[in-house]
């Protein structure tokens, strides 16, 4: 039966049955407004219903976006860690920071390579990517982690854009874009910026009004240490030996202990890759070793076995 059969069955005859069948008049009658009735019933209740899904489809935020840039082929191991922490006034945006996406764009420069691109990409690709997190920072914001974008040529437009290596370039040029531009400052100090600025910059230690702590790293059983085992002490490896005037805290401290092959030492990363000549006169007491591990995620684990850090600032 198609629609004009039914619609004559439903109406139009008993319409006509109306008209001429007088001994049911009645009858049909009461039929024929029931049926009216329910009809006009089921055409509210569609109506209403498709009016409350366009009215919460309207009135249903848009998820916050966050573009995380990182135009110097260092300093990885903040990005992570600016995305979950960075202090954000998510209350000055119509979107929703429940549903935040937080994109990367990394590196294009070539005169910055250190060759940590590719294994930082494949970490964020491999283990964060389409991950759904809390943000650390406690603001009640949830983190999506999206895509690696290309900072010359976005896909969107964000609601922030956030630079982990602002003092490597102009970061004056930078702010200067708009209130949507916000810096990870490792340096500059805080007399510097302008007064409207300083609400656009956190840096990485508690040392200045805003900052996060760069805590936010893959997660590794702790290391295990036994009695008789030796300590693992880890310290910042350089790029110069011709600043690794602070190693000499080290070799003094360890001159002085009573038992020195109780420790070792690891040096973690540094472009250089050999030992400083500094510890030649400790070489003898303690082991010392190299860690160079390219990955950053392998890197990670490396330092994760640490039984504690020798920060040397």
């Amino acid at each position: 039966v198609n629609r004009q059969q039914l619609r004559y069955f439903m109406i139009m005859r008993p319409l006509g049955e109306i008209l001429l069948c007088t001994r049911r008049k009645s009858i049909l009658i009461r039929g024929v407004s029931t049926l009216l009735i329910v009809l006009s019933f089921e055409f509210f209740i569609q109506s209403q219903s498709s009016k409350n899904i366009r009215n919460n489809a309207h009135d249903q935020p848009r998820a916050c976006m966050v573009a995380v840039e990182n135009k110097a082929d260092y300093h990885y191991e903040v990005i992570e860690s600016t995305m979950m922490q960075y202090p954000l006034p998510w209350h000055e945006w119509n979107c929703s920071k429940r549903h935040a996406i937080f994109d990367v764009a990394l590196t294009q420069h070539d005169s910055w390579a250190r060759n940590e691109l590719e294994p930082w990409k494949l970490y964020f690709e491999k283990y964060l990517s389409g991950k759904i997190r809390e943000r650390t920072i406690g603001d009640g914001a949830v983190v999506r982690f999206g895509t690696v974008q290309n900072y010359q040529n976005y896909s969107h437009r964000y609601d922030a854009y956030i630079g982990v290596s602002c003092d490597s370039f102009d970061y004056r040029q930078w702010m200067s874009k708009g209130p949507e531009m916000f810096c990870v400052l490792h340096g500059t100090p805080s007399p510097e910026l302008p007064v409207e600025w300083v609400k656009r910059v956190a840096w990485l230690n508690p040392m200045f009004p805003r900052y996060f702590i760069p805590s936010d790293f893959p997660h590794f059983p702790p290391p295990k240490l036994h009695r008789h085992d030796k300590i693992r002490l880890c310290l910042k490896g350089i790029d110069h030996y011709r600043f690794d005037s602070s190693y000499r805290f080290v070799t003094a401290a360890v001159s002085t202990l009573d038992d020195p092959s109780s420790i070792s030492l690891q040096i973690m990363g540094g472009r250089s890759k050999i030992i400083s000549p500094i510890f030649k006169d400790i070489d003898h007491l303690v082991n010392i070793t190299r860690v160079n591990e390219p990955d950053f995620y392998k890197f990670e684990e490396e330092m994760s076995q640490c039984n504690g850090f020798l920060p040397l600032i």
